[in-house]
């Protein structure tokens, strides 16, 4: 079939070749996002938040279809030479609420650096979880530093601990602060809803316009509509009186 085509890797043909089942998927010119961050350490916020917003549509689509990642991180999105994020390896996903089995031999599948707590106590997850994992990520972009304690969400389940506030000195904007610390909740019902809640607060606003400029644009309606009424209440133009040319008759 035609395959995921918003913000994930493409999915051209999935079988299986005798007893290996196999999976044929476009090839994405680029680097994973774990190595942008490794080499550059925080990014501008206008670029964390470029990529932000792509890899959340990407995910939206993914959950629209009932599919939950389960292991969302820098190394499973891809950056193209074009800087388009795309979405990798659904290989622990979830499909239609069927939670599959979380663990197998007593290990956690998934990568805990990443993982939310409900994630790490037990096979109840939805939606949400990819959340959790999404705003750690974008933590790390916006400020370069893990934002839990122990760079693992153990200490939320132990200790009752919460993600570390944003370091001082950091100029992100409020709102984008408290957005990434919200989906960053213990509780999942704290986080936001839906991933399209996340996608408003994240959206940058459309560039204001200056009070100034407003009002001189207005000053300059105003002239060119007052010159245009005075124009068209000026009297029309009386005719001249011919003058009779009398040289010849005095002549």
């Amino acid at each position: 079939g035609n395959g995921w085509i918003v913000r994930n890797v493409r999915v051209h043909d999935v079988g299986i070749d005798g007893a290996v089942p196999y999976m044929i998927c476009e090839y994405v010119d680029g680097e994973p996002l774990s190595a942008k961050l490794k080499a550059d350490g925080a990014l501008p916020v206008a670029d964390a938040l470029h990529i932000a917003l792509g890899i959340l549509e990407g995910l939206q689509f993914a959950h629209q279809e009932g599919v939950v990642h389960r292991d969302l991180k820098p190394g499973n999105v891809l950056i193209s030479k074009d800087g388009r994020p795309k979405i990798v390896d659904f290989g622990l996903a979830t499909v239609r609420n069927m939670n599959s089995i979380e663990t197998i031999s007593g290990r956690i599948l998934g990568t805990p650096r990443y993982m939310p707590p409900e994630q790490l106590t037990g096979p109840s997850i939805d939606a949400r979880a990819d959340q959790f994992s999404f705003c750690v990520a974008l933590y790390e972009a916006l400020y370069g530093t893990h934002p839990l304690p122990g760079a693992t969400s153990v200490s939320m389940i132990e200790h009752g601990e919460r993600a570390l506030p944003p370091p001082e000195g950091v100029k992100v904007p409020a709102t984008i602060a408290r957005a990434v610390m919200r989906g960053l909740e213990k509780e999942r019902s704290k986080r936001f809803p839906t991933l399209a809640s996340l996608v408003h607060e994240l959206t940058p606003p459309p560039p204001k316009t200056s009070l100034k400029f407003i009002a001189l644009a207005a000053a300059g309606a105003l002239a060119v509509t007052g010159a245009t009424a005075a124009i068209m209440r000026q009297p029309p133009a009386r005719p001249q009186p011919a003058i009779e040319n009398n040289e010849r008759s005095l002549q």
